[in-house]
């Protein structure tokens, strides 16, 4: 048995605010040690930042030349020793669902599932008999009361691990968690042993993670153990005390620190794009001010980095800050990688125009021909060519057959492309049938000749490294349901590289993710995107344990999962010295609401003065500002206010919000005709596809049905013979009606769910007119009545969301809609129980008044009498011809075509 050491075991529970321990951690170490040998200090984090963060601090510490401790994370000290002392080859993480649907013949995103479910049982069951692991899940599962078509699928998935493992052995490999299963063994048999082990702001481990440090501590003359903490988070430390109390004596210190003054604000943001402005002006006024001009710590974080990765990239460039990506951009979505992806697809598919014209044109390919990029887009567009081999080759005839006139193509140009062609053929002749290895060296006889690389990025390297683990894959043995050739390989690299992050180093501003500096603690903090479903985000979907199974095994479940993120929410916040808070209110036409770990009426908006980018110079020195030639329309006289808002004449409902939401938008866009120019898109016009919606649902509601089947027949028939007239290309048509087919289970459980209630159809579409308020006539169109008895409810359909906001409503008079109608309806006669909004993208109706209404003794009544308040004040408006730039929701001022002419954006 191996002989331990003495063991001096000392624990301290570091306070969130309490900053700089790291430093004295590291101080202490080397206190004593001469020659500057720190090779006896291992020092071990959660995560790659503060592993790089503590270099730093023990660099500045040492200086000069020394030889260094080791500092790393417990997966990278666990494949150092393997690497050391193993005898396997290691597979990576992102290649074990490839695997796992290789063997199982079952789809990625399956595998995918797996792949998860295994890290779990390796991570919390290290070392277990799979047998054993299956009787616990059995019986868990029977104590639980879970459904047997559920269990069937964990055991499912022990059945593949089973697979997958004996897999691995025949092949002579290791995953990355078998690494950390074998790494307590090889530090007892090797006798890996240190002088100082330090253990830095870890809080929650693993089983096997508690294995390893078990056996490092016990192989260390002293351990030093710094764990965060806080009252309020007891829970979330708990596993790494209890760990320490049942294994070791040591002596635990609680350190102290005044409680935190810091008055916690956040800024809104219209939008994702304004809010990266907003962070880069912050940051560019802080250096060029002098306040702070260290920029490489100053760190800028989000709860997710992919919808901001190249908004940062974009705007930090145009205002000058280098900043460094800590997690890069997942490798298959990078451009060269894209293009990449775009010569396979070529291949693949007998070369569309599209792809095989983005592959010529790549600037990452350096053998191509320069002319391919000086005259490909011009002469692929005019060709009219699709795809094929051929028709490529054929470019010259194509464009003169099109056009009359020659547009001299290079005489070199179908030579050169013939020869890229040729270096194309070995890939292309195995398509159909080639296996992992024969695809991977053709491809990397394909990169060499064409000398695929990205200045010094290394992704050539990074691509031999990938198809290397690519070519082991064809000693699996292969399911019989699985495709092969060039479509699986494609797909299975895609997948690879999309998983495939690359920790990184860089000068600059750091840019992260928020979670992966859960032990750090930046100098300057900006942590963006700070909105509701970010921070606190769900976990996704386990489809293999329910959560009560979770639970039951020890793993993270939903609660904790969401406890976690609040930890390390509030443990940054405390950790950083300065701190700037944001998140983006809109994208698009959604609104989004702050985080609700921000505090509560805290939001502080944050504008930055001065001239902060070249842009803004150039701006500036306009002679005579824009804003000098806005001004607004305050009183309009013109023969169309009284040939529409008259006495006499009929207001459209749909106008009277049109002009509440922006009365100068309004007064452009409905009186003068005035409509921006758009690009045309390949897509079908919001309007349109608006009719069309409106039609299939006015005569599908109005034909009675027994049953879904009856209804999902009626639906057929009135949407082919509606799109049969319409000037749409085939695609749209397929789309329109396969998407109204797939809403018609929810359709049919809202049309079930009004016949139970007493409603019955009335009509669809019918013109109303009426005198509402004396002087004041108004006309419209209602979508559909349905009737009960002798009263009537009014439904207004909608292809979008429902945005329906009660306090909007009644305290500014937004979406009136309905209530005008309701108005109408009631000037003629009829009695109105309700109104809805129909959104056919939530297939759900929002009914006023609703459950909330009746909670608070509302009535429709009350809503019609506001709205006919604000319709009085709107029509005298009109009737002065008062346009005036003041929109109902700034929110719509982002996606404006008069912003730029606006005075309430530009002289505000």
């Amino acid at each position: 048995m191996l002989e331990s050491y003495s063991k001096n075991v000392r624990v301290f529970h570091v306070p969130f605010n309490y900053r700089g321990f790291t430093e004295k951690l590291l101080k202490q170490a080397i206190t004593g040690i001469k020659n500057k040998d720190y090779s006896g200090i291992l020092y071990l984090a959660p995560t790659h930042n503060k592993i790089s963060e503590s270099l730093k601090v023990f660099h500045s510490l040492v200086g000069g030349a020394y030889i260094p401790p080791e500092m790393m994370t417990i997966k990278n000290l666990a494949k150092k020793l393997y690497l050391l002392y193993g005898n396997k080859n290691i597979i990576s993480k992102p290649i074990i669902p490839v695997i796992i649907s290789s063997l199982t013949g079952q789809s990625i995103g399956f595998a995918s599932m797996v792949s998860n479910f295994i890290d779990e049982i390796k991570q919390y069951r290290p070392g277990k008999d799979l047998g054993e692991i299956q009787n616990e899940l059995i019986n868990i599962f029977s104590k639980l009361n879970i459904p047997e078509e559920v269990s069937k699928r964990a055991i499912n998935a022990i059945t593949i691990l089973k697979k997958y493992q004996k897999a691995l052995l025949e092949n002579n490999l290791k995953d990355e968690n078998d690494l950390l299963v074998e790494c307590p063994e090889l530090i007892s048999t090797y006798k890996y042993r240190h002088k100082t082990l330090i253990i830095d702001h870890f809080y929650e481990i693993t089983p096997v993670e508690k294995l390893i440090l078990k056996n490092l501590i016990e192989n260390s003359e002293e351990t030093v153990i710094a764990i965060p903490s806080e009252d309020n988070f007891t829970s979330i430390t708990g596993t790494l005390n209890n760990f320490l109390i049942n294994n070791f004596k040591s002596d635990l210190e609680t350190l102290q620190t005044e409680k935190s003054s810091r008055n916690v604000v956040f800024h809104p943001f219209p939008g994702i794009d304004e809010e990266v402005e907003g962070i880069a002006r912050n940051i560019k006024n802080i250096y060029i001010s002098g306040k702070y001009k260290m920029l490489d710590k100053i760190t800028v974080a989000f709860p997710k980095l992919s919808p901001y990765y190249s908004i940062v990239q974009r705007t930090f460039k145009r205002y000058g800050i280098p900043c460094t990506f800590l997690l890069s951009k997942p490798t298959g979505n990078t451009k060269p990688f894209l293009d990449l992806f775009a010569m396979l697809e070529s291949i693949e598919d007998d070369y569309p125009r599209l792809y095989f014209s983005q592959f010529l044109t790549s600037p990452y390919f350096k053998k191509i021909p320069l002319s391919f990029k000086e005259w490909l887009p011009r002469i692929s567009l005019n060709s009219g060519l699709i795809k094929g081999k051929n028709s490529w080759l054929n470019l010259k005839n194509l464009c003169d057959s099109r056009y009359d006139n020659d547009m001299q193509i290079p005489s070199e140009f179908e030579q050169e492309l013939k020869h890229i062609f040729n270096k194309l053929i070995p890939l292309e002749s195995i398509k159909k049938s080639g296996t992992y290895s024969e695809i991977s060296n053709a491809l990397m006889n394909i990169v060499d000749n064409l000398e695929f690389s990205f200045e010094d990025h290394g992704i050539k390297e990074q691509l031999s490294n990938v198809l290397k683990e690519f070519s082991l894959m064809d000693a699996f043995p292969q399911n019989c349901t699985n495709e092969t050739g060039l479509r699986r390989f494609i797909e299975d690299l895609r997948y690879i590289l999309n998983m495939s992050e690359i920790q990184t180093e860089g000068s600059g501003v750091h840019v992260t993710e928020l979670f992966d500096l859960r032990s750090s603690s930046p100098e300057y903090l900006y942590i963006g995107g700070l909105k509701d479903g970010d921070i606190p985000s769900m976990p996704d979907i386990d489809h293999i344990l329910p959560d009560s199974a979770r639970k039951e095994l020890g793993f993270v479940d939903m609660k904790r999962y969401l406890y976690s993120q609040k930890f390390i929410f509030h443990r940054l916040l405390e950790a950083s010295v300065n701190l700037s808070l944001s998140y983006p209110a809109m994208e698009g036409d959604k609104f989004f609401l702050p985080s609700p770990f921000l505090p509560w009426k805290a939001e502080v908006i944050e504008s930055i003065p001065g001239i902060l980018n070249k842009e803004e110079e150039l701006l500036y020195k306009g002679r005579t500002p824009l804003s000098n030639f806005i001004k607004e329309i305050h009183t309009v006289k013109n023969r169309l206010l009284d040939k529409y808002f008259s006495e006499t004449s009929f207001i459209s409902v749909t106008s009277i919000d049109q002009y509440r939401t922006c009365p100068r938008k309004f007064f452009v866009e409905k009186l003068l005709g005035l409509e921006p120019l758009e690009a045309k898109e390949y897509e079908i016009e919001g309007l349109l596809l608006g009719i069309i919606i409106h039609q299939i649902m006015e005569k599908l509601i109005s034909k009675s049905f027994k049953d879904y089947e009856e209804l999902k027949k009626n639906a057929e028939i009135i949407i082919e013979e509606l799109l049969k007239n319409q000037l749409l290309d085939q695609y749209w048509k397929n789309f329109v009606k396969d998407s109204f087919i797939s809403l018609l289970p929810e359709i049919y459980e809202i049309e079930s769910k009004l016949a139970k209630e007493g409603y019955s159809f009335m009509r669809a579409e019918p013109k109303v007119e009426g005198e509402v308020l004396s002087g004041i006539k108004l006309r419209g169109k209602i979508d559909r009545i349905d009737k009960k008895a002798d009263s009537v409810e009014l439904i207004d359909y909608k292809t979008g969301s429902v945005q329906l906001n009660r306090s909007e409503i009644i305290n500014k008079g937004a979406t009136l809609q309905l209530f005008l109608y309701a108005a109408l309806m009631k000037s003629l006669g009829f009695k109105i129980n309700r109104v809805g909004l129909y959104s056919l993208k939530d297939t759900k109706i929002t009914w006023i008044p609703g459950k909330t209404d009746i909670k608070e003794g509302r009535i429709l009544e009350d809503y019609i009498k506001i709205g006919l308040q604000y319709l009085e004040k709107t029509v005298l408006q009109m009737r002065k011809g008062d346009f005036t730039a003041n929109p109902l929701n700034e929110q719509t001022c982002r996606m404006c075509s008069e912003k730029p002419y606006c005075p309430y954006i530009q002289t505000s």
